[in-house]
């Protein structure tokens, strides 16, 4: 998604598209499939902030990000992805609705899990913890991580597309709605150690 060729860029953000509505859970829960395609895409769109210790730079808003249609674009996979990562899943919805049963409220809590590993978010035998290369099979933690380092950078491109208007602040207001559906539900404290 950060390659040089407008091409190439284009064809990535295609994959990811298809990927999203193949295996949505997956691509955001998979080991740095949630920050590292977060950073991808503030690099691809020039919204990422260059950190002080590193040599490198991030390439201007100018000669990376808004080619002709792909920036518009680009905001809105990066709405499905986020809307993949923050949004909660409709199935997840209806159990919190409930059929009116009372001892059968979040039943999938309460039994036993179907994925190996289940407790690997503790980390309890593993080695440190690498944020860019972790997994966030969690919503919660995917939300305190996207609060905690990309949400102030995705607000302020989002308020500059929109004061673009056309194309790039139609996909710019999906990308709010998102956004806002996504973290209404966050309360911003961060327990973790």
């Amino acid at each position: 998604m950060t390659h040089l060729a407008a091409e190439i860029r284009v064809d990535a953000l295609a994959v990811l598209e298809w990927l999203l509505e193949v295996a949505k859970e997956d691509v955001v829960s998979c080991p740095g499939g949630w920050v590292k395609t977060l950073k991808s895409f503030m690099s691809m769109m020039g919204w990422a902030s260059s950190s002080g210790s590193s040599k490198w730079s991030s390439a201007s808003k100018a000669s990376f990000g808004k080619a002709g249609k792909a920036f518009p674009r680009q905001l809105l996979v990066l709405s499905q992805f986020l809307k993949a990562g923050l949004v909660e899943s409709e199935d997840v919805e209806e159990l919190k609705i409930g059929s009116g049963l009372f001892p059968l409220v979040d039943v999938e809590r309460h039994m036993i899990p179907t994925r190996s590993n289940a407790f690997a978010h503790l980390n309890l035998f593993g080695s440190s913890r690498d944020e860019e290369g972790e997994m966030y099979i969690d919503r919660e933690d995917r939300q305190r991580v996207f609060y905690k380092r990309f949400q102030a950078a995705v607000e302020t491109g989002m308020g500059n597309a929109k004061k673009e208007g056309g194309e790039a602040g139609r996909a710019a207001a999906i990308l709010a709605k998102v956004l806002k559906e996504g973290m209404a539900d966050y309360s911003g404290v961060d327990d973790t150690p």
